[in-house]
């Protein structure tokens, strides 16, 4: 386990810049069986601060960055999959991501993962182009994955239009994955979307725990586009989510209060909060999100990225669960 330098008293230890791009190029960047060149760049690798996030924009570089360079040095034939999740990715790495993709032969065929990266409606405008870049992208990825961002109903029907939209003019399949953005009404929009795609095309949409059989993509007929979306923002849902959740399995709750807790930690950061106390904590175990004490061991970290972890937490989700059994 390599030892990295501390940047202060009580800091995390932070990865040099150099190790973090060698361990993006040597342990998330690949070539499959069929030439496909893949890159998987998940969450929970951090080495302080942000410095692996600006090894991906040196990376992103167009021609001399290392998606390039290692696409080149893997004598790779075309792009397989990109995922790149679990990260607070501003605006500006986000449309670095969507540019990249939009060079020639560089748009996936079987999978962009960009879930959990604060996505939202402001970012759509280089995805849009992206899915309809023809160079980039002969066809559309059989996956696009974008839960646990901040996509609300308007943007993810913008989506669905534009997806069908390209499926109608040049056949195919493709599924939007859109579990656990900021769509609070799932049956609504699984209405809206079927009203919204393009004519011609096969649209099922569909909520939260489906998930599209398999072997659709490889099956000869009209174009079809498949739309995931859920679950819808309840307390019914809510408390299935909970029920569903204990000490060894925290998915149901975390995925579930990804879209509630992004959208509270954003507009109390647009309201100029520094510190919160959670009200259902308080009674159980005192919880306040401090921006400030929080920075003292990692400075890069912000008042709403605290918030967003505590209402996702375990700690949280139990104060939840007593205080609705009461």
């Amino acid at each position: 386990q390599p030892q990295f330098p501390r940047v202060g008293p009580g800091m995390r230890p932070q990865m040099p810049l150099e190790e973090a791009k060698r361990m993006l190029r040597e342990q998330f960047m690949g070539i499959d069986d069929s030439g496909g060149f893949i890159v998987r760049l998940p969450g929970g690798v951090y080495g302080g601060n942000t410095v692996l996030d600006k090894a991906l924009d040196d990376a992103l570089s167009l021609g001399t960055g290392d998606f390039d360079v290692r696409f080149m040095e893997l004598n790779a034939k075309h792009v397989a999959a990109v995922e790149i999740c679990d990260r607070c990715l501003n605006k500006y790495p986000a449309q670095r991501i969507c540019t990249w993709l939009s060079r020639p032969g560089r748009g996936p065929r079987t999978e962009l993962n960009l879930s959990e990266v604060w996505f939202g409606d402001e970012d759509l405008e280089p995805l849009l182009q992206w899915v309809f870049n023809r160079e980039a992208s002969p066809s559309l990825p059989l996956r696009l994955v974008l839960q646990r961002n901040c996509l609300t109903q308007f943007g993810g029907l913008r989506l669905v239009e534009a997806l069908s939209t390209r499926l109608a003019e040049d056949g195919g399949y493709c599924a939007l994955d859109l579990r656990c953005n900021w769509i609070t009404d799932a049956a609504e929009f699984v209405r809206l979307a079927m009203e919204r795609a393009a004519a011609g095309v096969e649209t099922e949409a569909v909520y939260s725990e489906e998930v599209p059989p398999p072997g659709l993509e490889d099956q000869a007929g009209p174009p079809r586009l498949w739309v995931i979306v859920g679950p819808s923002w309840s307390t019914s849902e809510g408390k299935r989510h909970l029920a569903a959740s204990y000490s060894r399995v925290k998915e149901p709750w975390s995925n579930y209060m990804s879209g509630p807790a992004t959208l509270l930690a954003t507009e109390l950061e647009r309201g100029g909060w520094t510190f919160w106390e959670c009200p259902l904590c308080l009674p159980y175990k005192k919880k306040d999100i401090n921006e400030s004490g929080g920075q003292s061991r990692c400075p890069s970290i912000t008042f709403g990225s605290i918030l967003h972890t505590h209402l996702r937490g375990d700690t949280h989700r139990k104060c939840v669960s007593n205080y609705w059994r009461e």
